[in-house]
């Protein structure tokens, strides 16, 4: 039996209704599997899906950017279920090969809880997934009202030579949102994307978030080295935030609002 299911971009697809083999290929979307406790329906995962640490008895398929498709084959799946985007030719290969392939990709809260819904619908726990649903948005509020009164303005840097920043349609960027933060990026750039530091100096942040980027302490001297940079507010008043789990913030995962809690605490 097939059951018709509505991806977040709007497309319809037809898939298997209960498939009991899905091979996931994203590293957020296996952790979502394990928070609603479906995580017995996964059969294979790209290496880039390493929590909780008992993914490792799941099979790897290869690379996030370059799935294995012999590799997913032989494992047989009613069900593989990719992000699209870099995966758009895996999923093309398999569709051709008469595996269905339901894409899922997560810029946001609102989202997140749409894939509970579908993966709720496909697997027959709508009853489970509705009462995680709860739980998290009830966590998640009581982020928010924390947040009701700062309205600061933040650069979040992912790379530092170029300068990469986090602008609009990115799951940072809705964290960002949902913790009354304003990206000053989401106004100029979408996706992960280079700025002007002009950019930079004319919107002034108040907060500097460094997500996954190495050489921490070259790049403090150089922030307060730099004529530039030392003019920047969150320079001057040393609201740098460096060292938090990058997962933490850039996996559309559950696990988003303990990077929201983590952030909060660096900022009392």
């Amino acid at each position: 039996d097939n059951i018709l299911i509505t991806d977040l971009r709007g497309n319809t697809i037809s898939i298997p209704k209960d498939p009991k083999r899905i091979v996931v290929l994203a590293p957020d979307l296996v952790e979502i599997f394990y928070y609603l406790n479906l995580e017995d329906l996964i059969v294979g995962r790209v290496i880039e899906a390493d929590y909780p640490e008992e993914v490792s008895n799941i099979q790897i398929v290869g690379h996030f950017q370059r799935p294995d498709i012999e590799k997913i084959i032989k494992l047989n799946p009613d069900l593989v279920i990719s992000t699209g985007l870099v995966q758009e030719k895996t999923t093309e290969k398999l569709m051709q090969l008469g595996i269905p392939v339901l894409e899922l990709y997560i810029n946001s809260f609102e989202e997140m809880f749409s894939v509970f819904d579908i993966l709720g619908t496909i697997t027959n726990t709508s009853n489970n997934t509705n009462l995680k649903k709860d739980n998290l948005k009830q966590r998640l509020n009581s982020i928010r009202l924390n947040q009701m009164k700062k309205s600061l303005k933040v650069l979040a840097i992912i790379w530092w030579d170029p300068l990469m920043v986090v602008g609009r349609d990115t799951i940072l960027d809705s964290v960002l949102k949902e913790m009354n933060f304003k990206n000053i990026a989401s106004g100029y750039i979408s996706g992960y994307s280079k700025i002007n530091i002009e950019v930079i100096l004319q919107e002034n942040p108040d907060i500097l978030l460094f997500v996954g980027v190495n050489n921490i302490d070259e790049i403090m001297n150089e922030l307060k080295r730099s004529e530039i940079w030392s003019q920047v507010n969150a320079v001057k008043k040393e609201k740098i935030v460096v060292d938090i789990n990058p997962d933490l913030l850039l996996r559309a995962s559950p696990r988003l609002l303990d990077g929201m809690e983590e952030l909060n605490r660096r900022l009392e």
